[in-house]
């Protein structure tokens, strides 16, 4: 006796996208290319991995009919989930032995499941400790750009307890970003999890759009999980350990000024025109102003004058990288001090307490 269910695209489709995500678009193995589909009495199951991360998401159903017992397939995840997005928002789905019949308005599909196909295990998992989720959010945005993509023990989101505050750290050792979210009454955070840089995406997809508050993280030696309402997902951990980042933080300066981040931003998108020949910036400092300057065989020279609120120091000349400045820049708001120490040495930056930024100077 077939199986008979109902879903609802809106609440079906964003979903499918996310899980469909998590497959190997070009995986040797063909079963890293399958979503697992499990209809039960209560909840579609979907669940997909690349073995770096593993995603499960649940959605609601309604069972049409008598429900026997619970039935699983596997689809292409890519391709079923484009064809989903363009259906009507009531469908009906008959999972088989050898195919899944999808019905949707004037639409009919017999999607042929892939025979003898097994997801790898899926790691078990744990949970202990709670974040909120709009802490989690702003610490994607304001670190998630600094993280090396190169696959070593910089490739992920490290989020470090130290009692009274959380410290949100991304790198990829030309650039440091910290965001330090502070813990409000007596509660205390001692935990560490590191986040693979590979599912921060996905897990941003996933915090958007649940209705939760929180999030629920575990860990073990090689994985750590985070769960909320409706799904579950697991992300391999960097190997090595976490190098001691605030030992790159320069204790002293010479020359202190304070400028408006948007004062800044409108700077650097001047002088990035002239292409990615150009993003090497040149800045001279002063008591008064900041003179930033770019130039390209090929297009010319910029040069911008820029207020600042104040300044101390000595005066000097330092190159950095235009591009990773802006990208800091674009996730500030009102004052950011700037503290230098000498021509070879990082470059520190803080908006408001709770977010700094450090850059390595470039030679040009």
């Amino acid at each position: 006796m077939s199986m008979l269910v109902r879903l609802y695209k809106s609440q079906l489709a964003d979903a499918l996208q996310t899980v469909a995500k998590a497959v190997e678009r070009k995986a040797s193995a063909f079963y890293l290319q399958a979503v697992k589909l499990t209809f039960g009495k209560d909840y579609l199951i979907m669940q997909a991995t690349n073995l770096e991360r593993f995603l499960t998401v649940k959605v609601p159903l309604e069972p049409i009919g008598l429900f026997v017992e619970p039935k699983t397939v596997y689809v292409d995840g890519v391709r079923f989930a484009k064809f989903v997005k363009e259906l009507d928002e009531e469908i009906l789905f008959e999972p088989k032995d050898t195919e899944l019949v999808v019905k949707s308005g004037n639409t009919k599909a017999k999607f042929l499941v892939m025979n003898d196909v097994e997801l790898p295990e899926f790691p078990e998992m744990f949970f202990h400790t709670g974040l909120h989720k709009s802490v989690l959010l702003d610490a994607i945005e304001k670190v998630s750009f600094a993280i090396s993509k190169d696959n070593s023990n910089l490739s992920c989101l490290l989020i470090e307890g130290r009692g009274n505050y959380i410290n949100f750290v991304g790198s990829d050792g030309y650039r440091l970003s910290i965001y330090k979210h502070l813990i409000e009454g007596n509660d205390e955070f001692k935990k560490q999890f590191r986040l693979h840089v590979s599912g921060l995406a996905m897990l941003k997809e996933m915090l958007d759009r649940d209705v939760v508050d929180v999030a629920v993280f575990g860990s073990t030696e090689n994985m750590t999980f985070i769960h909320a309402f409706m799904w579950e997902l697991a992300l391999r951990n960097t190997e090595g350990e976490y190098p001691d980042y605030e030992a790159v933080i320069p204790s002293d300066w010479t020359y202190k000024a304070v400028f408006y981040a948007d004062d800044m931003e409108k700077a650097l998108k001047k002088l990035l025109v002239l292409g990615k020949d150009a993003i090497g910036v040149e800045m001279f400092v002063n008591s008064r102003e900041l003179t930033l300057k770019t130039q390209s065989p090929d297009y010319g020279e910029i040069e911008v004058r820029m207020p600042v609120v104040e300044a101390s120091g000595y005066e000097m000349q330092i190159a950095f990288n235009g591009k990773y400045l802006k990208q800091f820049i674009d996730n500030a708001e009102g004052k950011v001090e700037m503290r230098l120490v000498d021509a070879e040495s990082p470059m520190v930056f803080e908006n408001g307490e709770n977010y700094m930024y450090v850059l390595m100077p470039m030679r040009l």
